[in-house]
């Protein structure tokens, strides 16, 4: 805020009348203090001129602000000389030298930003100063703006102050409203104005504002825009296949259909409520694509589609590397992959010729092995199945090894837990005398936070009364060091046949998702289930019998079996078939699936689903030809964003597997 002169002429003249050794009465300057002057044998504040306002206003179109802005007020009848400078700094460039000898306009260029400082340095000429004094005067050139837009929505109020709050910012001396819309009211005063449009109203009405400023009167139009209020949206898709974005989707009004966009780069669906892009194959690139909407009244709008294009795939390990790569996990941001290889070269000191369990740091490339005992000890046999967590800290796998924890002594194979914060490794599948299991235990999976781990087994020993040689799915509470056995009745009875490998579990460990030969609910159904150990109660999904997963809340399950794949909503009741497939994977929120499909010629190929898109997108070469077998079950990231699998036939894998992580192009 600068201070106009006004204000400092009165602040030196109270300095002289309150300061002791001031002299009211004097002959020549000298007989008065510093920044006084003798005038008429009185001590006076030495300000020969006076700022008219501290800021001057101009509009859009302007080349100079002018205004009435200096007076020799002191001595209307004596000289000054006015140094103009441009710059806080009073001694800065000096542009312009004026002489006045009472009130004078000047004329300011527009600069080029804004606010911008100017300032004048005055300097008494008068024969009876005997020592000349300076006095900067500083002034702010500030711009109107020409027109203000305000959007309101059909029938509702909108406030102004968005808008006319720009004005206050600029202290212009009053404004009013001169000129209201013809087709409603404007209440309340500047900035705190409201519109309200006339009932039923869908068009623009204009408000003229009257803004008066110390230089000069100004005349402000403020455009009323009323019509349907439509989100702006952001998308980022990957290129080489259709995509389509429903924009309406975060839209509060019902009843939207789009009726224009730009069409050289997307179009309309014919339902109307959704936009397809088809992203150029010229690499990244930023699109900005105007649609207009309208409601059941005919009311319209417009907003814009900010859609950025990013390359869609990448191989993240396998390009150059001495092994094949494969079973890949991923964060919820896709920003870790746990993944399975035998190279030896991937980190320092891996000499133990068996497969490792790695993970991987895509932002800052770096690879981490996980199978290792407490302190880094590498495993004496091979290590595989990742599951990370959706934070990356926590990774489970299955492992051969018996260095890994102290309690196993057993060379079959166990589930493990590793913690890359603290690189402390547990044993997950430990029996309930405290040491390992005595059959293999194998495809875990973890929950968010590392705490719960479930697996599928066939060892008698992990709890109590496990004598139905059969495979089971356990659950292991590595902080309370619990297991209990998922698979059993309601009742909490054991089951005669067995529950299938690859068991998944929810964000926070209460809910597992498995197959199952038996019936766990008393339906007399097998198939697909939904265990709610915090509960003890299992529910029938479907008589799916490939594969399962759900979402973070527990409420959907994506299944598979015969190469189809179906997602039951829990809380709705009903299952969609969401097209041939197999080892279906679901985002976070369970709005987005991934899943492997046959085509042609015993081929493979990925498809990326969501509830509201046209058609799986592909996601193969680039998006662009089909992928042929074999083709390792894909992993869906919790955002939604990447897919990651395994390949032997990615452009240049040359025949080995590699881990390929892609952009979800359905989304």
């Amino acid at each position: 805020m600068l201070t106009p002169i006004t204000a400092i002429a009165a602040a030196l003249l109270c300095a002289c009348s309150l300061d002791p050794s001031s002299k009211p009465e004097c002959v020549v300057d000298d007989d008065c203090n510093s920044n006084v002057r003798c005038v008429a044998n009185t001590c006076v504040a030495n300000v020969l001129a006076t700022l008219r306002p501290d800021v001057m206003y101009f509009v859009a179109g302007a080349s100079q602000v002018e205004g009435d802005v200096l007076a020799n007020d002191v001595d209307p009848d004596g000289e000054m000389e006015v140094k103009y400078v441009q710059g806080a700094d009073p001694d800065g460039p000096i542009l312009e030298r004026i002489t006045i000898t009472g009130p004078r306009t000047v004329a300011i260029p527009v600069p080029s930003e804004l606010p911008a400082i100017y300032g004048y340095k005055v300097q008494e000429t008068r024969a009876s100063a005997t020592t000349p004094k300076d006095t900067y005067v500083p002034i702010t050139v500030a711009r109107l703006p020409s027109l203000l837009r305000v959007p309101v929505a059909r029938g509702q109020s909108a406030s102004l102050r968005p808008a006319l709050s720009t004005l206050v910012e600029v202290r212009p001396e009053t404004v009013e409203l001169v000129s209201g819309p013809a087709f409603g009211t404007v209440t309340g005063t500047v900035p705190d104005a409201v519109y309200t449009p006339a009932a039923g109203y869908c068009g623009t009405q204009t408000a003229i504002y009257r803004v008066h400023a110390t230089n000069g009167t100004f005349d402000l139009p403020v455009d009323l825009e009323v019509g349907v209020l439509v989100v702006d949206e952001q998308r980022t898709v990957g290129f080489g296949s259709p995509v389509r974005i429903p924009v309406l989707d975060n839209e509060l009004v019902a009843g939207l259909q789009i009726i224009a966009v730009d069409a050289a780069l997307a179009t309309i669906t014919p339902d109307g409520e959704a936009l397809v892009v088809d992203p150029p194959t010229g690499g990244k690139a930023t699109y900005a694509i105007r649609y207009t909407v309208r409601d059941a009244q005919g009311c319209t709008g417009s907003a814009t589609l900010t859609l950025a294009v990013e390359f869609p795939t990448q191989i993240l390990i396998g390009d150059g590397i001495a092994g094949d790569a494969f079973d890949p996990s991923i964060s919820n941001t896709g920003r870790y992959v746990a993944f399975t290889s035998a190279d030896p070269t991937l980190v320092t000191g891996d000499t133990n010729g068996a497969a490792d369990v790695f993970v991987l740091d895509v932002e800052t490339t770096v690879i981490e092995r996980v199978s290792v005992g407490t302190g880094g000890i590498q495993a004496n046999e091979g290590s595989g199945s990742p599951a990370i967590s959706a934070d990356g800290r926590w990774v489970a796998f299955s492992s051969r090894a018996t260095n890994l924890a102290s309690e196993d002594g057993t060379a079959v194979e166990d589930v493990y837990l590793h913690d890359r914060l603290t690189d402390a490794t547990v044993l997950v599948s430990v029996s309930i005398d405290a040491t390992g299991s005595d059959q293999p235990s194998v495809t875990p999976h973890v929950s968010a936070d590392g705490r719960r781990v479930v697996f599928a087994s066939t060892a008698t020993r992990l709890v109590a009364s496990d004598t139905n040689g059969v495979m089971d799915v356990f659950v292991r509470d590595v902080i309370a060091r619990t297991t209990l056995r998922a698979s059993v009745t309601n009742g909490g009875e054991q089951v005669p046949y067995a529950s299938y490998v690859r068991p998944r579990i929810n964000s926070d460990g209460r809910y597992v998702a498995l197959i199952s030969g038996s019936s766990l609910d008393g339906s007399g159904k097998s198939g697909a289930f939904l265990v709610d150990t915090f509960g003890s109660a299992s529910s029938w999904a479907g008589q799916y019998y490939g594969a399962v997963d759900l979402d973070d809340s527990g409420r959907f399950i994506a299944m598979s079996q015969a190469n189809r794949v179906g997602l039951l909503d829990r809380v709705v009741g009903v299952t969609t078939e969401l097209g041939s497939g197999e080892f279906p994977s679901l985002s976070a929120d369970g709005r987005r699936a991934a899943y492997a499909i046959d085509g042609a010629s015993n081929a493979q190929r990925i498809t990326a689903w969501s509830p509201t898109s046209i058609r799986g997108v592909m996601v193969d070469r680039a998006g662009m030809g089909v992928l042929a077998t074999p083709l390792r079950r894909p992993e869906l990231s919790g955002d939604g964003r990447w897919i990651v699998f395994a390949t032997s036939q990615w452009p240049g894998s040359s025949g080995r597997y590699v881990v390929v992580r892609v952009w979800n192009l359905a989304y």
